[in-house]
C-alpha cells in the first residue's frame, strides 16, 4: 500500500477551486486499495471535507498560512518534521508550492498557475512566493499542471523540463447539470447576468460593471440585472467607483457566500454568464456555467481558451462595449443562445473527475516507486 501525505491547508469553510481539486481527487483515489491517505490541514479540515472517512488528519496548526511568509516558515520547519515522522511513500504538495528543502521522500507538486510570478514587485509576499516556488520546483519528483497554459509557463518562465510535467485538467461535479429546478426568489425572478468569482484586480470586475452602465445609458438594459457572488466589501476601488453610480438603479445584487449545494441552481437560473477575468490558471466558473447549460461570455486569457473551447462567446474583456454587445446578442437571439448552450454542454462533458483521478493515481504511483533523487530545476 502507498502512503500518501497530502497538503490540504486550502480546505477551509469557504470552498475554492484548489480546495475542490484536493477533495475531489482524494475522495476518488482513496477507493483504490493501493492508496492510504494522510491529510495535513487546519484543525477543522475534516469538518470541511465532503467525505472524511478512511483519511487520517494531521493538524497543521494556526500559523501555517495563508500568507506566503507564513507558508514558507511552516513548510521549511514544521512540515519537514511531519514528513520525517510519518515517512510517507510520496508527498503531494497541492497548491503551487510547499516542498521542504531537501525533502526526504518523493514529491508530486501541483501547479495551478504562475500568475503571481508575473508581478515584478519586491514586496515580501512576492519574494517569499518566488523562494517557495523555486524550492518546490527544484525538489519535486513529478510536477502536475492544471492546463496546457500553465505547462507553457512552467517551461518558458521557470525553465522546467517538459518530461517532468503532466497536465491533468480538473473536472466538473455531477451536481452541475442543466436540469431546471425551482426558481430561488433570493436571486430575483427576472433575467440576470451572473458573475461567480473573486474580486482581485485581475478578475476585471469593474469592466463588467462598466458594461452594465453602458447598457443603462444606451437604454438597452431592459429588465436585465447583474447578480454577483460574494460581498461588495471585497471590491477594489475602481469597481466601487462604478458601483456607486449604479447602486441607486438597483440593477446589481451581491449574494454573499453561496453554499455549494445552492450554487448549481444559481447557475441554472442565470440567462447568461459573464467572466471578464484577465488571468486564470484554470477557470472553474465558466466550466460550471457551461455544464449547467448557461451561455458563457469570456476572454481567452491563459487557460480559458482550453476550458471553454469553441463553446463560448469570446470578447476583448478590456472593452466594456464588447461585453455589453455580447449580452445583447445572446439575450436577443434565441437560436444563438441555444447553440452556445448545446456547445457548452458538449465541452463541459470533456472534464470529468474520474478521468482526472485516474491520471493523478498514475502520477502518485510513478513518483512513489521511483527511487528518490533531488530533481534539477
Amino acid at each position: 500500500m502507498i502512503d500518501v501525505l497530502v497538503d490540504a491547508r486550502p480546505v477551509r469553510a469557504r470552498t475554492t477551486g484548489v480546495s475542490r481539486i484536493i477533495t475531489a481527487l482524494v475522495n476518488l483515489i482513496k477507493t483504490d486499495e493501493r492508496f492510504r491517505f494522510h491529510v495535513v490541514g487546519s484543525s477543522r479540515c475534516s469538518e470541511h471535507w465532503p467525505d472524511p472517512s478512511g483519511i487520517s488528519f494531521i493538524d497543521a496548526g494556526q500559523r501555517s498560512g495563508p500568507t506566503a511568509g507564513r507558508r514558507l516558515m511552516f513548510e521549511q520547519l514544521r512540515l519537514r518534521r511531519i514528513i520525517s515522522r510519518l515517512r510517507p511513500d510520496v508527498y503531494w504538495a497541492t497548491w503551487d508550492y510547499g516542498v521542504p528543502l531537501a525533502c526526504t521522500c518523493p514529491t508530486v507538486l501541483t501547479v495551478h498557475d504562475l500568475i503571481p510570478l508575473r508581478d515584478a514587485g519586491r514586496r515580501w509576499s512576492n519574494i517569499a512566493y518566488r523562494i517557495n516556488l523555486r524550492l518546490a520546483l527544484s525538489g519535486s519528483t513529478k510536477i502536475v499542471a492544471d492546463s496546457e497554459a500553465t505547462l507553457d509557463d512552467l517551461i518558458n518562465l521557470c525553465h522546467v523540463q517538459r518530461d517532468r510535467i503532466t497536465v491533468i485538467p480538473p473536472g466538473v461535479g455531477e451536481e452541475f447539470h442543466p436540469q431546471r429546478c425551482a426558481t430561488d426568489p433570493n436571486f430575483g425572478t427576472g433575467p440576470f447576468a451572473l458573475y461567480v468569482g473573486g474580486y482581485a484586480p485581475r478578475k476585471n470586475f469593474h469592466i463588467l460593471l462598466l458594461a452594465f452602465e453602458r447598457l443603462l445609458n444606451e437604454g438597452s438594459l431592459g429588465v436585465l440585472t447583474l447578480v454577483a457572488t460574494g460581498s461588495e466589501e471585497r471590491l477594489d476601488a475602481e469597481s466601487r467607483s462604478v458601483l456607486a453610480r449604479l447602486k441607486t438603479r438597483g440593477i446589481v445584487r451581491f449574494t454573499g457566500n453561496v453554499p455549494n449545494d445552492v450554487l448549481p441552481g444559481l447557475y441554472r437560473q442565470a440567462s447568461v454568464f459573464v467572466f471578464p477575468s484577465l488571468a486564470e490558471g484554470f477557470g472553474f466558473p465558466p466550466l460550471e456555467a457551461m455544464a449547467c447549460g448557461v451561455p458563457v461570455i469570456c476572454g481567452r486569457a491563459d487557460s480559458l481558451a482550453e476550458v471553454v473551447g469553441e463553446a463560448g462567446h469570446f470578447v476583448n474583456v478590456r472593452d466594456p462595449g464588447e461585453i455589453a454587445a455580447a449580452m445583447v446578442k445572446i439575450l436577443g437571439d434565441v437560436s444563438y443562445a441555444t447553440r452556445l448552450k448545446e456547445a457548452g454542454l458538449a465541452q463541459a462533458a470533456k472534464f470529468r473527475w474520474r478521468r482526472s483521478a485516474a491520471s493523478m493515481s498514475e502520477v502518485l504511483l510513478t513518483a512513489a516507486r521511483r527511487p528518490y533523487q533531488q530533481a534539477a530545476d
